[in-house]
């Protein structure tokens, strides 16, 4: 190892240009960059200074997603460079709009961010397709709750109003019992008490005691 390390000396103050000239060369390849990351890792133990680690690991995270993109049946032809130009949240969001929403939320977590905006799409398009199929509010209720445990906190009135506009009011009232906004619950409520009398009457009702509680 001593005789390696006294072999770099001569190029040692060239080091750290080339593992960002590797680091950034992998960015901009479809594939085959591997070998890049490899010599830009190695690089990296014997340069004096080889830039900041955070890039190294953003690299390594946005590569690492670039090669589940490649993979059927996704298969998007992208590299890291054009994703950061991208953005996170505009490949999830056009991740969710193919359907593809297990992906965008595993991205989600991969990077840090909450997959709320990944979890709304995929609960509003179940409650679509679900029309004039057997399966029960309460299932899908329990389906969508199940979900979006991985955001505590998350909000439940824009699912709900989506339930009530394709005429399933049980399951907008058993979604709005998880909405942690009050307001947020109230308006969806009203918009729900523009049905029959019947249903006014209940909606009206439950509304009235989000507001002045017992």
């Amino acid at each position: 190892m001593w005789a390696f390390r006294e072999s770099l000396r001569p190029i040692r103050g060239d080091l750290a240009e080339a593992v960002q000239t590797c680091l950034e060369a992998a960015l901009c390849e479809q594939g085959g960059f591997n070998h890049l990351l490899k010599a830009a890792s190695f690089g990296r133990h014997f340069a004096e200074s080889a830039g900041p680690p955070d890039r190294h690991r953003e690299a390594c995270r946005s590569l690492r997603i670039c090669t589940e993109l490649r993979k059927a049946p996704i298969e998007i032809p992208i590299t890291a460079q054009q994703l950061e130009k991208l953005g996170m949240a505009g490949l999830t969001l056009r991740l969710a709009q193919r359907h593809f929403h297990l992906l965008g939320a595993r991205i989600c977590e991969w990077v840090g961010h909450c997959p709320e905006k990944i979890l709304f799409h995929w609960a509003c398009a179940k409650i679509r397709r679900a029309k004039g199929s057997p399966q029960t509010d309460e299932q899908l209720c329990h389906a969508i709750l199940e979900k979006f445990q991985r955001c505590p906190g998350i909000g439940f009135a824009e699912v709900a109003r989506v339930a009530a506009e394709m005429y399933r009011p049980h399951l907008a009232t058993l979604l709005l019992n998880h909405e942690p906004r009050s307001h947020a619950q109230i308006q969806v409520l009203v918009q729900l008490s523009r049905g029959d009398e019947r249903d006014r009457e209940i909606m009206l009702r439950l509304a009235f005691d989000k507001v002045l509680p017992m």
